[in-house]
């Protein structure tokens, strides 16, 4: 299975066209994709999931949005080849930064994977705090019966304490 995280920042760095060529190389199985907008103020006024996702040829779609201000939303999503069952939209703790989710999804591929991805905080303080839920989370479904992939925008060093 090809998987790809990627943070798209609502398509402010180049056009969601170029994200889904960019992505369409790669030939990609499932995809996790943080800073997506549902007619978000900022980025193309469009279902973000639906364009990237019908470009890409990923049929299957799962939106979690973390902010919401009226219609429009601001969030995290997986895209898939395959059927995904969600079976956890999370809150992870916040102080001061803007909401982050965890979302949990199986996948239903020939050989099914336990999906787990998120975009923590940037900010220093929020970041250990939300990657202890997600760890506790993980090892709550270790005896789950599935491969367990997390991904995400985790916002951290690969040396960083926090990953450690």
């Amino acid at each position: 299975m090809r998987l790809v995280s990627f943070n798209i920042r609502l398509g402010l760095d180049s056009s969601l066209e170029d994200i889904a060529q960019s992505l369409a190389t790669l030939q990609p199985d499932v995809v996790c994709l943080q800073e997506v907008g549902r007619n978000w103020v900022m980025g193309e006024p469009v279902v973000m999931t639906e364009v990237l996702g019908e470009a890409v040829g990923l049929p299957h779609r799962l939106y979690a949005p973390a902010i919401h201000e009226g219609a429009a939303q601001y969030g995290i999503a997986v895209l898939s080849r395959y059927p995904l069952r969600l079976e956890l939209l999370e809150r992870l703790p916040q102080f001061q930064d803007e909401p982050r989710v965890l979302v949990e999804v199986v996948v239903e591929a020939p050989e099914p994977i336990l999906l787990m991805t998120s975009h923590v905080s940037v900010i220093g303080t929020e970041r250990p705090p939300q990657l202890v839920a997600i760890q506790r989370r993980y090892c709550d479904r270790l005896g789950c019966g599935l491969p367990i992939v997390l991904v995400g925008d985790l916002n951290s060093e690969l040396e960083s304490p926090e990953l450690g």
